[in-house]
């Protein structure tokens, strides 16, 4: 659960819906970079995007729209992340693996 008493789902699968909201990551593992793709169909609410480290860290934040394509990770050193997906009040967590 987060601080505010809702529950919050971490998957390993590169590929997590959630009534409407759509997440695809790949490669995951990656030795490079992740590609984060997002099908809303939510088309008001922008996403909100933050990776954070295995301690909670905030290492990136992004900001986009419903049907949206982010790369990211490529200064990041090998270990586990996670990417928080937010649009309005539905939530996403993804498991990403970094390679060395």
């Amino acid at each position: 659960e987060n601080g505010e008493g809702q529950e919050i789902k971490v998957t390993s699968s590169p590929v997590e819906t959630v009534r409407g909201l759509h997440v695809n990551v790949m490669p995951n593992p990656s030795e490079t970079e992740f590609i984060l793709h997002v099908k809303s169909d939510n088309h008001i609410d922008m996403l909100n995007i933050r990776v954070t480290d295995i301690y909670g860290r905030s290492l990136k934040v992004m900001k986009g729209t419903f049907d949206q394509t982010f790369r990211f990770g490529r200064n990041l050193i090998g270990g586990t992340y996670f990417a928080e997906v937010i649009q309005g009040n539905k939530q996403r967590v993804v498991k990403l693996i970094k390679l060395n």
